[in-house]
C-alpha cells in the first residue's frame, strides 16, 4: 500500500473535522446534562418528597435543548436586548448572593480556608477529588471561542474580539475568585 503526501493530508483534514464535530457534540451534550443535573439538584434540595429518577434528567436535557433551539431561532432578532438584560441580572445576582453570604454566613479562619483540604465526595485520593471538582468550574471558561465564529460580523474583529474575550475572562474570573473566597470563608 502506497501513501502519498496529498492523500495523507486529505485524511488528516477529515480526521480533524470529525474530531471537531464530535468535540462540539459532546461539549454541548455535557453542558445540557450539567444544566439538567443542576435543575434536578435544586428540585431535590427544595422538595424532600421528590424521588430522583434518571429519566427525569433525560427529560430535563431534552427540554433545555428544545428551549435553546426555540430561543436561537425565534428570539434571534431580540438577542442584543436579551443579552443586556442577562448582563444586568448577572451583576445583580452576583451581589444578591454575595452580600447576604458576607453578612449572614458563619466564618472559617484563614488558616482553615487556605490549608485544609477535604475529600467529601468519597474519592480514593485527594488528587482525584480535586480533578473531579475542577471539572465543574472549568465549564464556566468554555465557550470563549464562540465569539470567534461571529468575527466576520464585527468591525475590526482582530482588535475588538480579543479585547472582548479578555475582558470577559478577567471580569468573570475576578467575580468567580471573590465568590470562591466567600464560599470558603
Amino acid at each position: 500500500m502506497k501513501f502519498s503526501p496529498r492523500g495523507c493530508q486529505k485524511f488528516l483534514s477529515y480526521l480533524v473535522g470529525w474530531i471537531s464535530v464530535l468535540g462540539w457534540q459532546t461539549g454541548l451534550a455535557s453542558i445540557t446534562f450539567i444544566a439538567g443535573t443542576l435543575i434536578q439538584g435544586l428540585i431535590v434540595l427544595n422538595n424532600p418528597d421528590y424521588i430522583f429518577q434518571r429519566w427525569h434528567g433525560t427529560l430535563l436535557v431534552i427540554a433545555i435543548v428544545a428551549f435553546a433551539v426555540v430561543f436561537n431561532t425565534v428570539l434571534a432578532k431580540r438577542l442584543p436586548m436579551i443579552e443586556s438584560v442577562v448582563l444586568i441580572l448577572h451583576l445583580l445576582g452576583f451581589f444578591g448572593v454575595l452580600i447576604p453570604l458576607w453578612v449572614l454566613s458563619p466564618r472559617n479562619s484563614t488558616k482553615t480556608v487556605f490549608t485544609q483540604f477535604e475529600n467529601l465526595g468519597g474519592w480514593p485520593t485527594q488528587g482525584l477529588s480535586f480533578m473531579v471538582g475542577l471539572l465543574t468550574s472549568v465549564y464556566g471558561l468554555l465557550g470563549a471561542d464562540s465569539a470567534v465564529h461571529m468575527s466576520e460580523e464585527i468591525r475590526d474583529a482582530s482588535i475588538v474580539l480579543p479585547r472582548a474575550t479578555m475582558w470577559s475572562i478577567l471580569v468573570n474570573g475576578a467575580f468567580g475568585w471573590v465568590m470562591v473566597i466567600t464560599f470558603a470563608l
